[in-house]
Order: C-alpha cells, then sequence, then structure tokens
C-alpha cells in the first residue's frame, strides 16, 4: 500500500522499508523499530550546488554554506540534501514537506538540528551517515536507539546460478 504523500509500506505496519537509488548504487533500509528514510546522491558540480542551495537550504545552512571554502560546498551540500530527504521519506511526507524548513549539521557527526513547528522531531529521529564503497554521499534517518546493520553487496555471498 502507500501512506498519503505516495510513501510504499507493507500492509499492518510491522515491517518498514525504504529505497533510494542514484548513479549506479541503491540502497534498501528495513526496520522493524519504526519507519526509516534513506537517500543517496552521486556527486553534482560545484555550480550545480550554488544554484539548488538557496532553494533548499535555511537560513542557518546558508551562512554555514557561504563560509565554507568553495571546495567544501559541493559535499556539503549533498550532505543536506540527503539528510533532508533521508528525514522526510521516514516522516512518510516527502518533498511535500518544504526542505529550507529543516536544518542539519553541514559538517561534523550528521544531526537534525531543527524542524520548524516540529521541534519534538529533533529528538524523534537520528540521521546516520552511510558511508559507501563507491562514490556517493547518503543518509539515514531512523529513530534514536535502532540497532543499524550494514551490508554491501560485496559482503553478500553470491548466489547459484543452477
Amino acid at each position: 500500500t502507500t501512506g498519503p504523500h505516495g510513501k510504499p509500506q507493507l500492509p499492518g505496519g510491522a515491517i518498514h522499508f525504504n529505497l533510494a537509488h542514484s548513479g549506479p548504487g541503491a540502497v534498501l533500509a528495513v526496520a522493524r523499530h519504526g519507519p526509516v528514510g534513506v537517500d543517496i546522491e552521486t556527486a553534482r558540480s560545484a555550480d550545480l550546488a550554488e544554484r539548488l542551495a538557496p532553494r533548499v537550504m535555511s537560513g542557518t545552512e546558508i551562512a554555514a554554506f557561504d563560509a565554507l571554502p568553495p571546495d567544501a560546498r559541493p559535499p556539503a551540500f549533498l550532505r543536506a540534501w540527503t539528510c533532508k530527504e533521508a528525514y522526510v521519506k521516514a516522516t512518510g511526507e516527502g518533498l511535500s514537506f518544504p526542505l529550507p524548513c529543516i536544518t542539519v549539521a553541514l559538517t561534523g557527526p550528521h544531526r537534525l538540528l531543527h524542524v520548524e513547528g516540529r521541534a519534538d522531531d529533533v529528538a524523534r529521529w537520528t540521521l546516520h551517515d552511510l558511508a559507501t564503497s563507491w562514490d556517493v554521499t547518503g543518509a539515514l534517518a531512523a529513530p534514536p536507539g535502532a540497532t543499524l546493520r550494514w551490508f554491501d553487496h560485496a559482503d553478500m555471498p553470491a548466489c547459484g546460478t543452477g
């Protein structure tokens, strides 16, 4: 089935999942503890980050973004984008929720800092960096205390062909 904003879900709500793909990779998050959101993005050009930042970043983030050296801005933009998208996918709202209303940390540990009108969400969601073996930026949003396990396709046993 799907939620009110189109997020796929299994009937009964015992298992939650979310999927993201970009370039050559895909990530699937599966959870028993509650909703999860995941996003990955391949590298983007510096000019694209500069053009999109004012449309998707909060005022606090734009100030931090502008203070970064130019070569640090594209990865900071992707980090902000993937954190925000993971959060809105976890809540089930997707891009119907305005991204400039969300503030995340552009450097240091992944953190949700502020959500306009939703002070409790900072404590209700934890953001995690998805370091991958391929060249993508990624984030996962989950309730605090969730046990996370990461499996890379290279770690999985090969399937037989018979």
